[in-house]
């Protein structure tokens, strides 16, 4: 995946939370999540910085993005889980054959 600098109008951040949300590769997926993270985090911080005023629409998209983002880990995590319990439990029946 490439993370250079977009060249459309897209804000950076939902290239990173796209890259994530579509990682296929549960090896790569937490380093997708922790940019696609870090990426939202810096454009509140940005958006808290600025002077003007901050669209409803964009804090909004945000929000869901995060979300979004801690469901896909949380059963990322939750698969780790099933396969390790998997994994345990062929080996005891492997162990009783």
């Amino acid at each position: 995946m490439n993370y250079a600098a977009p060249s459309s109008p897209v804000p950076n951040w939902k290239q990173f939370v796209e890259a994530a949300l579509l990682e296929a590769n549960p090896l790569l997926l937490p380093q997708h999540l922790q940019r696609a993270k870090d990426a939202i985090k810096d454009r509140i911080e940005d958006l808290h910085a600025a002077s003007g005023s901050v669209s409803l629409s964009e804090r909004t998209a945000l929000i869901a993005a995060l979300n979004a983002l801690r469901e896909v880990e949380r059963l990322s995590q939750n698969d780790d889980h099933l396969e390790m319990y998997a994994g345990g439990r062929r080996s005891i029946q492997q162990v009783s054959s």
